[in-house]
């Protein structure tokens, strides 16, 4: 019986992690789409328009496909990436995988 009770609550404890696992990826991705869009106004200036197009992550890596239309230019696209071991941190790339420096 006691075996049992362990299952149940070793089942109920895995379901929550799963539960849970995505609503804090979620949050770091919000966390992250902020940093971008700080990091891309800062870049194209305060009137540019950023949504999000996409997400990935691979090996520690997350990077947000952003549209960006500054006020005086038209739409393109812009990599932000991120890496675990480096918080606070993104860096912005072009189309072509370019770094955008400021």
């Amino acid at each position: 019986r006691s075996v049992m009770k362990k299952l149940v609550k070793w089942a109920v404890g895995g379901a929550l992690c799963v539960a849970i696992s995505p609503l804090s990826q979620g949050a770091d991705v919000s966390a992250q789409y902020n940093l971008c869009v700080s990091e891309v106004k800062a870049f194209y200036g305060d009137d540019t328009r950023v949504s999000l197009k996409k997400t990935k992550k691979h090996s520690g890596v997350t990077t947000l496909k952003l549209k960006v239309v500054p006020q005086a230019s038209s739409a393109m696209t812009v990599a932000c990436s991120s890496e675990v071991s480096v918080p606070n941190t993104v860096v912005l790339r072009d189309k072509e995988g370019e770094p955008l420096l400021s």
